[in-house]
């Protein structure tokens, strides 16, 4: 079973940041983390930061919010199986990407959906070492 831990935020939550990563998760394998209705300012792009730094965990879901300013808006790079979510997002002004996904295992992708809106390039930047499955809901 899988434990689930919300950060749920009925009106937007603001965590400005310079040079650090805004939000870093490192939760167990079978652990579920939900982001929802973020406002992630990087300040403006100065360094390596990203706005959701996600290590471990068993899947991370990023709903209704906004992340920019950043170098990296979401950089997904898990150490064990885990998915990802992103729906309802706003990514924007993120230099190297908006997204990107580098496992060291397997994992899989749920990316965008369409109601987000990335306004980084490359939107999305992904490598396929050891495996990514990409699913575009």
């Amino acid at each position: 079973m899988r434990a689930q831990c919300y950060i749920n935020v009925r009106r937007t939550a603001g965590v400005r940041v310079n040079g650090a990563n805004a939000i870093t998760i490192q939760a167990g394998p079978n652990d579920v983390v939900h982001l929802r209705g973020l406002d992630l300012n990087g300040g403006g792009v100065t360094s390596t930061a990203s706005g959701i730094s996600f290590v471990s965990g068993g899947a991370l879901h990023v709903q209704s919010s906004l992340i920019y300013g950043f170098n990296k808006g979401i950089d997904f790079a898990p150490t064990g199986a885990s998915e990802l979510y992103v729906s309802n997002v706003t990514l924007r002004n993120n230099a190297y990407s908006a997204i990107w996904v580098h496992p060291q295992a397997t994992a899989t992708a749920m990316l965008p959906t369409a109601y987000s809106r990335i306004r980084s390039q490359p939107m999305i930047h992904a490598t396929s070492s050891p495996s990514v499955a990409y699913e575009y809901a």
